[in-house]
């Protein structure tokens, strides 16, 4: 039986031991360790009252845009928790810089094996880019604690091999999901006419959905987000202002709006963060073709292809988009091929069967 300490940011503890789950993907093979009798633990962030920690992580934040929550983790009994485990996987940046100092502490007195899943450290648009030196040098710091850095998409990955010379600890580990959870016998392009938007991400560009909704006047656009952008939505987006993580639409209603869809539209602004990747991935899977701009940070280049599995925009104006839109949106055939090759790939390349297995060979 080995332990595993899983370090999340919130929202994941109270659905497993409530067995709420419904999709898996977000929980990083929690419940399928626990089902193969490991000893699995759930650290999440909580509130401080260190004021001390607080001014840090602020800092930390506005000077050098780095994602430091210590405030919300550092703690003794955390750092107990920590130091009686065999594993920790930290399932972000924000958790793993946050929980450093404990790291860092607990490996003083003994080896633990520290696994990081990143998605977007190396993407980071600084305020003040002078300062760009001691940015990196805390992201090196940061690797120099790790055992495994899981890159959830390729061009990430490239960012990272620019700045370390060691590369050995680097895994490309592509995101999955829970492709039983995200399927769909229910699914009729031809009658279906929405536009469906989801996210929260910031490198999202809402501002092209809401001039898409101003030139399709006459189609509705479903948007899941609270994105500022959205405040003030026209009358043919239905807003539903919430998102997975906290607890305002569950998984269930996600699919529902997925499969009310024609095309998922998902602009993005350039970055080599692999942005939108679960929302693709899920209306794939759940048959729904996926539109989306084609940036550095795309997660595989190698296995979707523009017009097979996915379309990609090139460019992020209007105009782009609109072109794209108007070439395949009434094209039920060559969509309804496009949707079968896309659920295909994710069933063969993204399932989260993949993930738990290749997860496994990692722990000690």
């Amino acid at each position: 039986m080995k332990q595993i300490t899983y370090i999340f940011s919130g929202g994941r503890k109270s659905k497993l031991e409530e067995s709420l789950i419904e999709s898996e993907e977000f929980y990083y093979g929690v419940p399928y360790l626990i089902n193969n009798k490991n000893k699995v633990y759930i650290v999440e962030f909580g509130s401080s009252r260190n004021s001390l920690l607080k001014f840090f992580d602020k800092v930390m934040s506005r000077i050098f845009n780095l994602p430091f929550s210590t405030s919300k983790i550092v703690s003794l009994e955390n750092l107990k928790q920590i130091y009686n485990s065999e594993n920790i996987i930290l399932v972000n940046e924000n958790t793993a810089f946050s929980t450093l100092p404990l790291i860092i502490l607990v490996r003083i007195f003994k080896k633990i094996n520290v696994s990081i899943f990143v998605m977007g450290l190396y993407s980071k648009n600084l305020r003040f880019p002078f300062l760009a030196p001691v940015h990196r040098l805390f992201i090196r710091i940061l690797i120099f604690f790790v055992d495994n850095v899981f890159f959830l998409g390729k061009g990430e990955l490239t960012a990272a091999k620019n700045l370390h010379r060691n590369h050995s600890k680097f895994v490309y580990f592509p995101f999955s999901i829970d492709d039983k959870f995200w399927c769909s016998s229910k699914i009729n392009l031809e009658n279906n006419t929405d536009m469906i938007f989801i996210g929260n991400d910031g490198n999202r560009d809402a501002k092209i959905i809401l001039e898409l909704s101003k030139h399709y006047k006459t189609s509705n656009f479903q948007v899941v987000s609270k994105l500022s952008e959205f405040n003030s939505p026209r009358n043919n987006i239905n807003l539903i202002k919430g998102s997975w993580r906290t607890g305002e639409l569950t998984d269930t209603e996600i699919k529902k709006i997925y499969q009310k869809g024609r095309l998922t539209l998902i602009p993005l602004k350039e970055s080599t963060q692999p942005s939108g990747q679960s929302v693709a991935l899920q209306s794939m899977a759940v048959g729904i073709p996926v539109v989306i701009t084609k940036t550095n940070g795309f997660w595989d280049n190698s296995i979707f292809i523009d017009g097979v599995n996915i379309f990609f925009v090139i460019g992020n104006e209007k105009t782009d988009w609109i072109n794209k839109i108007d070439e395949i949106y009434s094209d039920i055939d060559f969509l309804n091929n496009v949707s079968e090759n896309a659920r295909k790939t994710v069933i063969l390349h993204y399932s989260l069967t993949k993930l738990n297995e290749k997860l496994t060979s990692f722990i000690k």
